[in-house]
């Protein structure tokens, strides 16, 4: 028996020993965190969980952003292996939060739905919309502004080298931080799989609206084309979602940009029917990112055609955490030491 396990402890390390999946993560605190915070003038508190590798050593920091409603465990739900955890074995400290209007953040349910922030927080509504994408709102990214603090002064972390890492929604406010709050301490962010440009402006006001959204796109059609070219006019020019357009902000950005795109279309399906004018969102940040000292689009792909991106990631990202890890340690990793010692 005794040589059975032996072997099979032997043929286990034999197929894990190039495989992220398969590193030490035994090591690890985790341990969980409530900060205050006076963000947009409205007393709350924030949720954090802390992932640290457990050897009393300085590490560089990422902070990680939930998507859209989401909170800091849907990293776990999404992308295992790929999780905070995950992050800690490879030399990072890991800190998670949960933004204010995610579910996390409303445990009590959902008595109502509210575009007021005063309303959003614990036991209280989310909002109808996600808070900076439709209401020209700070709190979001004040309340970023205040995780960030709480990263950046604790004692094992390299201060003012903070990465900042999304999913999604998560991936697009970020920006936003680093953008309006010149944030000279966050020295990398790695944005997975953003929205934030014009077309997925179009489907979050229109194709996800209930109902109406899918009579619109059933009917899109029949819309002229002129129709349809007055209302992204509207889009673009509209004040109401300047806090939702990451790359409206990313010309500000002064520190290196990573993209992870999988899906073609992720959060701009709809504006593929409305007038075909929909854009794989993370394609059009990376290249509206002019001014940034580096950047990596995948496999820096270089003007990369969308369905190369689709064949590097073969399905949505949250499906292939396992090549997810592989690419964080080829490719994401090397470049946020890089900035972290040298930015």
């Amino acid at each position: 028996m005794k040589t059975i396990n032996l072997l099979l402890v032997v043929l286990l390390l034999a197929a894990g020993i190039n495989s992220p999946i398969f590193a030490e993560i035994s090591n690890v605190n985790i341990y969980n965190k409530r900060i205050p915070t006076k963000s947009a003038e409205i007393d709350a508190s924030l949720y954090l969980t802390v992932y640290e590798p457990a050897d009393n050593a300085i590490h560089p920091a990422i902070v990680m952003c939930p998507g859209i409603w989401e909170y800091g465990d849907t990293w776990n739900l999404y992308f295992p292996p790929f999780t905070p955890e995950f992050i800690a074995s490879q030399g990072f400290v890991a800190v998670v939060w949960d933004p204010r209007g995610s579910f996390m953040a409303n445990p009590s349910g959902v008595p109502f739905m509210s575009l007021d922030p005063k309303n959003y927080g614990i036991g209280r509504s989310y909002p109808s919309v996600p808070p900076s994408i439709i209401v020209l709102n700070k709190t979001l990214i004040n309340d970023l502004y205040d995780v960030i603090t709480f990263a950046n002064n604790m004692d094992n972390v390299i201060a003012n080298k903070i990465t900042l890492m999304g999913f999604s929604h998560g991936a697009t406010y970020p920006i936003i931080e680093k953008s309006v709050k010149k944030d000279k301490r966050v020295s990398t962010i790695v944005s997975i799989e953003p929205i934030g440009d014009e077309s997925s402006m179009v489907d979050l006001l229109i194709g996800n609206v209930p109902i109406i959204g899918d009579t619109l796109v059933n009917l899109s059609s029949s819309i002229p084309e002129n129709v349809y070219d007055i209302l992204w006019e509207l889009l673009e020019n509209s004040p109401l979602q300047i806090m939702g357009l990451a790359t409206k902000y990313i010309n500000d950005i002064d520190c290196p940009l990573v993209v992870v795109q999988s899906e073609q279309y992720h959060a701009a399906v709809s504006a593929t029917i409305f007038g075909g004018r929909a854009t794989s969102p993370g394609v059009s940040l990376y290249n509206a990112a002019t001014n940034v000292p580096y950047k990596l689009l995948n496999r820096n792909a270089e003007n990369a055609a969308a369905n190369e991106l689709i064949d590097f990631f073969p399905s949505p990202i949250w499906n292939d955490g396992e090549l997810l890890c592989d690419y964080f340690i080829n490719y994401v990793k090397p470049v946020i030491l890089q900035y972290s010692g040298n930015y």
